[in-house]
């Protein structure tokens, strides 16, 4: 049974706050003379949720690019919900593949058949923004406008961009930034709207310049806080930058101090091989206040980028769109090790024929993809010490073969091909091999990923936890006066619960050991986020009562 709104006990409201309590069983470890003890803990925690009305507006790295110029094109469809003719009768604009839009929770049962459980839209639960009323523009490095640009990504239907003309010809990006080998030189011929370099321009008068930009879209769509509350954020859709040297972010771009240094020499040949044009959108994003999310494997997120962002106040979130192939490999990797199978080689190939095929048909920006490619199984080998064995410094045996191939065949366009073969080691030495082969259009996998990265960033930016200390039994009920003694702190400025959506989530810890990819576990924490800002608890998996006569 699915319904549209439900009111849940405990909660307490304020005018455009909504505060919810939520309990957990946490686990402390301890060695005592040769023993390990495990001792568990009752946690509360109060959520509070601004639930006010805002006006969003996302400005896209990459607005002329098949996903930027997608996104444009199929919010304006569904918020006008049009209609088309293909060969196979007429379609209708839809938001399948998107969390926000279709996933719904279980709330309890009115009844005790199957049909009798009540689900409730992740959408009722959570205050997300309505994609189709987010405001959108954006930088690229052609000069087209959004028309020109479906019509050259191949993506959507004729008959539907004919009905999208008017608004799609009058939407231009600003001028975006281009510089030195981040990106391949096959976009080269492209780039015919970039911001002026000269020989004194410094990397700060070119954030300054991106700045003035968001400032303008703010200004221009209601989104600068005197037409009541906004935020504005900044997502990176554009094609794959080359990764940046560890050794070069640790000596100029590991602390702030250093970051904001670096901004005010000149643009050359030096400091460019490691101040990446990524990285100046992303110090203008968060100057301006902004979100900065990245769509793309680049390590534009370094340690000095994400104190800056900290002590602004901004929140980041990436690496890199977790679309296809690689969620895939997530949920099938995660399956195996799950069935306690020791996975042994994983072969994953893909060719397609989009910009995105093309610019990583170059080495230096396919190593960027192939590093958030293969980082994905990590945390699943990880949780099986039984299964793997491991050296002297604790790392996994290096005996799992991770291969990632991507090649460019233009004349399949955006329909990807994706092959993969799994080779796990079995029950008596034997051996299993699986063989995918998987077809899918790129972009339209891609698009909505980028509308729940937006509306999840949208609403943790209104969301603050606070712990009850003093509690020693799980807290069931919001006061107002319990509300008085609580200090609220924001959502951290990494976003680690929107991990579904990206390849390779940021870590918060040196060795990573924070990291979640297994696709089960970041869909159950997105799930149980939205629960708790609701007041509802975490759903057991365990029916204990189903256990008895």
């Amino acid at each position: 049974m699915l319904v549209e709104c439900v009111d849940v006990d405990g909660v307490y409201v304020e005018t455009g706050v909504r505060y919810a309590a939520y309990s957990t069983v946490s686990t402390s470890v301890s060695q005592q003379e040769g023993v390990t003890c495990v001792a568990t803990k009752n946690e509360s925690f109060v959520f509070k949720t601004n639930t006010l009305p805002q006006r969003v507006g996302v400005m896209l790295v990459g607005l002329g690019g098949s996903n930027g110029s997608t996104l444009v094109a199929g919010l304006l469809a569904n918020k006008r919900k049009l209609a088309w003719r293909e060969k196979t009768g007429l379609k209708t604009a839809n938001l399948l593949g998107s969390v926000v839009a279709n996933a719904c929770t279980a709330v309890g049962a009115v009844g005790t058949s199957a049909t009798d459980t009540v689900y409730v839209p992740f959408r009722s639960l959570a205050p997300f923004p309505d994609p189709t009323e987010i405001y959108l523009s954006g930088w690229d490095i052609s000069s087209k406008n959004l028309y020109e640009a479906q019509v050259e990504a191949c993506v959507l239907q004729p008959e539907l961009l004919d009905q999208l003309k008017p608004d799609l010809e009058t939407r231009k990006p600003y001028p975006a930034v281009s510089y030195g080998s981040w990106l391949a030189s096959t976009q080269e011929e492209r780039a015919d709207n970039l911001v002026p370099i000269g020989k004194e321009t410094t990397y700060r008068t070119i954030v300054d310049t991106l700045r003035s930009h968001i400032r303008e879209f703010k200004r221009a769509n209601g989104l600068a806080g005197s037409d009541g509350p906004a935020q504005t954020l900044v997502l990176w859709t554009a094609s794959t930058e080359r990764c940046c040297d560890e050794e070069l972010i640790v000596k100029h771009l590991s602390t702030k101090d250093k970051l904001l240094k670096e901004l005010s020499s000149t643009v050359n040949p030096n400091s460019s091989e490691y101040l990446a044009p990524s990285l100046l959108y992303a110090v203008a994003a968060v100057e301006e206040g902004c979100t900065y999310l990245n769509g793309a494997p680049q390590n534009t997120l370094v340690p000095g980028l994400q104190e800056y962002s900290r002590s602004l106040g901004c929140l980041l979130a990436g690496d890199d769109f977790k679309t296809g192939q690689t969620k895939f490999k997530s949920f099938l990797t995660d399956m195996l090790v799950s069935s306690s199978l020791r996975v042994r080689a994983i072969t994953s190939y893909n060719h397609l024929g989009n910009n995105d095929g093309r610019n990583l048909s170059q080495e230096k920006q396919f190593r960027s993809k192939e590093i958030s490619k293969t980082a994905v199984i990590d945390d699943i080998i990880n949780k099986a010490p039984l299964l793997y064995s491991r050296d002297q410094q604790g790392r996994i045996d290096p005996s799992i073969d991770h291969t990632v191939v991507i090649k460019y065949v233009p004349h399949v366009g955006d329909s990807k091909r994706a092959l993969d073969e799994y080779v796990s080691d079995i029950f008596m030495n034997g051996s299993s091999t699986i063989s995918i082969y998987n077809t899918c259009e790129d972009t339209l996998l891609a698009v909505p990923i980028m509308v729940d990265m937006i509306c999840f960033a949208a609403l943790l930016a209104n969301v603050e936890v606070a712990q009850i200390i003093e509690s020693q039994t799980p807290v069931k009920c919001v006061t107002k006066e319990l509300v008085s003694k609580l200090n609220f702190k924001p959502i951290s400025n990494l976003m680690p619960v929107m991990s579904l959506f990206f390849k390779a989530p940021l870590p918060r810890t040196a060795d990573r050991s924070d990291v979640v990819n297994a696709f089960a576990a970041q869909r159950a924490a997105i799930e149980d986020f939205v629960r708790a800002i609701a007041g509802l608890q975490h759903l057991p998996q365990l029916n204990v009562g189903a256990l008895t006569m």
